[in-house]
């Protein structure tokens, strides 16, 4: 069981001490003399309790000028943050601290001692551009500051997902869970590329909606792009493979039994169905300067490639964008 105490600052044996100086500032508090401490202590698996007074605290003696707030859990492990600098990034717990006891003595939370560490070390370097936070830890400090009104930390959070850059599907699966929309829209589109069945793990943090969302603006696209190369789009004379001049006695342009083209269809739908966003279709070369090089049975050039590669990149870029 985890909880909240009131002690002083020096008090504990100090391991650190906090950088919130620029915190304190943005919220207009003052800056203090002692240090703030990330402390360790024995103190046993029931500590689940807010110590208002020296009478009742086991940290004592409470210096009452500069009190602090330490969060336990019973893992004996003790993290202290000043109760302005709480009060001012948590409504959650300002609202608690300022009931009268003992509505204020006794507050329970559910995190583990790894989330509360992390919350205080976000406070630690909130004028810091990043945090080395694993994508999973991510999630569960973002669950714990909006369960606990951190509405700074959660921002903070926020950012540090829109960094995650390498992989857009957790930052799909945590803008969707925390309501970051266009976070969610961003990570969508960046995640055409990025294999869902080369990730099984994705599946248990993302709703089966919305894990069904990606996968069918997926196959939008594929459906989309197959139907312009094929019979049904705009390159119907590519599909026809007939010699550019009418050279057979009823004066018609020959059709050929060209491979070149139909090897580069089969090419960009491998491609667009591994990478639904587009960008690699022409990645196979070997077929590309096939069907430049392809020659009509009387030796002139089959396809004109400038075309060509003008309609597939106009193909590609009308392709369905990612909606939620």
């Amino acid at each position: 069981m985890a909880g909240l105490t009131f002690h002083a600052a020096g008090s504990l044996r100090s391991i650190g001490s906090f950088k919130l100086r620029s915190l304190l500032r943005i919220q207009g508090l003052p800056t203090p003399a002692f240090p703030l401490i990330l402390a360790h202590d024995d103190l046993g698996p029931d500590l689940a309790t807010i110590w208002s007074n020296a009478e009742t605290s086991p940290l004592s003696p409470v210096n009452e000028e500069c009190i602090d707030i330490a969060t336990s859990n019973g893992q004996g492990r003790v993290f202290t943050v000043r109760a302005a600098v709480l009060r001012a990034s948590c409504d959650y717990f300002n609202t608690i601290l300022q009931f009268p006891e003992p509505d204020s003595t006794r507050v329970c939370v559910e995190e583990d001692a790894e989330t509360w560490e992390s919350l205080i070390a976000v406070l630690e370097v909130m004028d810091d551009t990043t945090f080395n936070f694993g994508q999973s830890l991510i999630s569960s400090l973002a669950a714990a500051a909006m369960k606990y009104e951190m509405e700074s930390t959660f921002l903070c959070l926020r950012r540090e997902t829109e960094l995650q850059l390498s992989n857009p599907l957790w930052q799909y699966a945590l803008a969707t869970r925390f309501g970051w929309e266009t976070l969610a829209l961003a990570a969508g589109t960046a995640s055409l590329d990025y294999p869902i069945e080369l990730t099984p793990e994705i599946v248990t943090h993302l709703g089966i909606s919305h894990l069904a969302q990606l996968m069918n603006h997926r196959q939008r696209r594929i459906d989309a792009f197959l139907h312009e190369i094929n019979d049904g789009g705009r390159f119907k004379q590519e599909n026809e493979a007939r010699c550019p001049q009418k050279h057979n006695y009823n004066r018609t342009k020959q059709r050929t039994h060209d491979t070149a083209w139909p090897l580069l269809k089969r090419s960009m739908t491998v491609s667009i169905m591994q990478k639904p966003s587009g960008t690699e279709v022409l990645r196979d070369m070997q077929a590309v300067n096939a069907v430049k090089n392809a020659r009509c049975p009387h030796g002139e050039l089959l396809y004109r490639w400038e075309s060509i590669e003008r309609r597939i990149f106009n193909v590609v870029s009308a392709l369905p964008p990612f909606d939620i």
